[in-house]
């Protein structure tokens, strides 16, 4: 077995790749090889979101913007809550993009949403 292809490094090379999986990681988490602290570095997670000091940057900024505790689903009304979190509970707040671009946090592009509204905006 070959090791990752990076000098210095002795782990075992993940798979079909050239690097091993902590590198491998390192770069589609935050798009470079290095191990220093990276509490407010900006990053986009797996699923897209831009996330910064450990947090999803959408859900911080609606969060100033309408406050915490609980706020009405903005598609059908019911009650959701910062304090409830999915799936645990199914009232729980999710912070819905409405033009449906991950990248867009601008406070008037978030809205309060249940996760079943959100749900199905997302599939059609």
């Amino acid at each position: 077995m070959r090791n990752c292809r990076l000098e210095d490094c002795q782990k075992p090379r993940y798979q079909r790749s050239t690097l091993c999986s902590t590198h491998l990681m390192r770069l589609h988490r935050y798009g470079d090889f290095e191990s220093r602290d990276r509490r407010g570095r900006i990053y986009l997670d797996s699923a897209g979101y831009v996330v910064q000091y450990g947090q999803r940057v959408h859900r911080a900024v609606l969060r100033a913007a309408i406050g915490g505790g609980e706020h009405p689903c903005h598609w059908c009304g019911m009650t959701v809550s910062w304090d409830k979190a999915y799936p645990l509970h199914l009232d729980g707040l999710v912070v819905d993009h409405l033009d449906g671009d991950k990248g867009n946090n601008d406070p008037s592009n978030l809205v309060p949403s249940c996760n079943r509204c959100n749900i199905q905006r997302r599939a059609a």
